[in-house]
């Protein structure tokens, strides 16, 4: 069980296919209920997902 969780995101501009496109770097960290903080997830995405809740 974690007491706090932080989700975080950095672009990037990636060659992908021939091509310069922009990709996230999202980071998923969590501090535990002893006070250590642990890395929960990091993926790589071709956009934001809060951008692209928002944009329906």
């Amino acid at each position: 069980m974690y007491a706090l969780v932080w989700r975080g995101g950095i672009y990037y501009k990636v060659r992908y296919d021939g091509k310069v496109v922009t990709r996230v770097l999202n980071s998923v960290i969590g501090l535990s209920l002893l006070g250590k903080k642990q890395v929960l997830g990091i993926y790589i995405a071709e956009s934001d997902g809060a951008a692209r809740a928002s944009a329906k």
